[in-house]
């Protein structure tokens, strides 16, 4: 009798032949082994696809469906739509897992079922003589977490929106996702914020772990999370959505703060990161989103304790000329402080 849970491992692959057999191996030498591993290949151009290949013949536990190129988040709707394991795992095709991990999360369910289970990661830089630790959340953000059979929810969690949207770290109970209709928003190099984040506030279980089970490779300096061109206002619509999600659940007033501080941390997280020819257009696009309609609903005593208000205020205050003269000597602060 094959042991309980299956787990659905989803990968999307697209030119990973580097690291791909490493990601491989830590799904296949899992000790919890009742897994499907469903790999969707992204229109592959290096040897991924024969790797891929490879793997099949010998681990018959293993899934090939081709795709044209067309991104992660499409690779992961197909996923979803293949999986018949109860509950899913995102991995990305450049990183790998401790062997512990699934046969950890099998004894946290033997104890009960949850929607979504989330864990710690670790950084990986190639030639590091070791990896860092990287903690998605600090532990402390969850109220009333005592152990990792705690039972959560989003109310649970006194930071949100800005800790731990990362899609890889979590494994989601497959009917759960299905009913609530989840899916990755296409061609969309921030789907991972708005997927994770529908997914926090419909949980009704929510169990957390404090392990790094997983390595979060951070070599590949072609990744979509270091550079961003024309496709750093991708994030607008992500925004948008999210906003459509507060409100369609009626949690507009009682998310209306952590959503305000969430826009501006990562907007202008985003605008450091762009290409400089877009920063422009970036700023005025974030100004308005930051400001319009929403500022004057909120109240100024409460905005003070915000994270970074002071530059806050400097985007409100300042046009686009006094904004840079702002980061300038912000900048300029922070290099003098680090040299002293």
């Amino acid at each position: 009798m094959a042991k309980f849970p299956k787990i659905s491992v989803i990968i999307p692959v697209y030119n990973a032949e580097k690291f791909l057999p490493k990601c491989l191996d830590s799904v296949i030498n899992q000790i919890h082994d009742n897994l499907e591993i469903i790999c969707i290949d992204d229109g592959s151009t290096d040897n991924s696809t024969q790797i891929l290949k490879d793997y099949a013949a010998k681990d018959p536990r293993i899934i090939i469906d081709y795709q044209q190129n067309q991104g992660a988040s499409v690779a992961r709707n197909r996923g979803i739509e293949l999986a018949s394991g109860s509950y899913i795992h995102f991995l990305d095709a450049d990183d790998w897992l401790n062997l512990s991990l699934y046969s950890d999360f099998a004894g946290v369910v033997k104890k009960g079922i949850m929607d979504i289970f989330v864990f710690n990661a670790c950084f990986y830089f190639e030639n590091a003589e070791s990896v860092e630790p990287k903690y998605s959340f600090s532990m402390d953000v969850w109220d009333n977490w005592r152990d990792v059979n705690s039972e959560l929810n989003f109310d649970d969690c006194n930071n949100p929106f800005c800790s731990g949207l990362a899609v890889w770290n979590k494994i989601y109970r497959t009917d759960f996702l299905r009913l609530k209709r989840l899916e990755f928003l296409k061609y969309n190099p921030f789907e991972d914020f708005l997927f994770c984040l529908q997914a926090f506030l419909q949980a009704e279980t929510i169990k957390i772990s404090p392990e790094a089970y997983y390595i979060y490779n951070q070599t590949n300096s072609n990744s979509l999370t270091k550079n961003y061109t024309d496709n750093v206002f991708q994030i607008f619509n992500v925004i948008d959505a999210i906003q459509s999600t507060l409100e369609n659940l009626h949690l507009r007033n009682a998310f209306k703060y952590a959503f305000f501080q969430y826009k501006y941390e990562q907007l202008t997280a985003l605008f450091d990161r762009a290409d400089w020819k877009y920063k422009k257009e970036f700023y005025e696009r974030m100004k308005k989103t930051v400001f319009d309609g929403v500022l004057d609903t909120l109240e100024p005593s409460i905005c003070e304790k915000l994270k970074n208000f002071k530059l806050l205020s400097a985007i409100k205050r300042n046009n686009w000329l006094g904004y840079q003269l702002y980061l300038w000597m912000h900048f300029k602060l922070k290099t003098h402080l680090f040299k002293g």
